[in-house]
């Protein structure tokens, strides 16, 4: 019976000691995560680059049915109240959509792609892929917040006029989604003014092919186990010296928070 006990508790103290070793992910890959696997405070705490995506989806369909309405002018300022929701919900609480905003998911995910360069153990590959990045979606953004604008003078708008105004809300969110060929070359880029979220997304995709060590999605006990200390360092909640720091900041009740990231303990 002694044997099996100490026995028991030599097993028991390699797994703790297995697991105290364990490696946490890189910082900067969970700023990734952040963007691309999961973020806390979007629907189904999906990643802020995915709710992008989906919420301009949303207000592309909802324009291309607004088109097919026929001129039903009731038909119409739904399915543009819709667009606005999918695009900007503070302008429209009620509507198609999550209810996030594709304004609001994009400057999420750029925000979040900024962190990941920035970290201390972020790659030079990663911090050229993150960069690109937050240039190329300028203009991106300026599709979308244009698209805003349209949508709101064709909820204002009659007749021809109205039906103008949807043809140029859905070409501006056909380029949001997949950039448009301005310079009629054959071919989209380089350069943002040309790009959209699907080069984003393929900006993203080539960097993490040529990250090293290699990228992998981060777990979601890490993803929101990310902090900020207030020296302006990011570390995971599960490093003591992390929770140690915070202590001596805060008191043991004490909370921590930023703009981007909350932690409580």
């Amino acid at each position: 019976m002694y044997r099996l006990l100490i026995s028991g508790l030599a097993i028991l103290s390699l797994l703790l000691m297995a697991a105290c070793s364990q490696k946490l992910p890189l910082v900067s890959h969970s700023h990734v995560g952040h963007a691309l696997t999961a973020w806390r405070d979007t629907p189904n705490e999906q990643g802020l680059f995915i709710v992008a995506e989906k919420e301009t989806r949303t207000a592309l369909d909802e324009t291309i049915a607004a088109i097919a309405a026929d001129q039903d002018k009731v038909k119409i300022k739904s399915y543009l109240s819709n667009v606005l929701h999918a695009l900007n919900p503070d302008l429209l609480k009620g509507g198609k959509g999550s209810g996030y905003g594709a304004v609001r998911a994009l400057s999420g995910a750029t925000d979040h792609m900024v962190f990941a360069a920035e970290s201390d153990d972020a790659s030079q590959n990663l911090k050229k892929m993150a960069y690109e990045f937050a240039e190329a979606q300028l203009g991106v953004m300026d599709r979308i917040r244009l698209a805003v604008e349209v949508a709101k003078l064709a909820q204002q708008s009659h007749d021809q006029e109205q039906q103008d105004l949807l043809l140029q809300l859905s070409s501006t969110l056909y380029g949001a989604l997949d950039g448009e060929d301005v310079d009629h070359d054959g071919k989209i880029g380089p350069g943002r003014e040309e790009y959209g979220l699907l080069q984003l997304r393929e900006i993203i995709s080539s960097g993490l092919q040529n990250e090293k060590p290699a990228y992998h999605p981060v777990e979601k006990k890490y993803l929101f186990g990310l902090i900020r200390l207030p020296t302006g360092i990011w570390a995971y909640r599960f490093n003591t010296s992390a929770a140690r720091d915070i202590a001596a900041q805060d008191g043991p009740n004490g909370t921590y928070g930023s703009n981007y990231e909350e932690y409580k303990y």
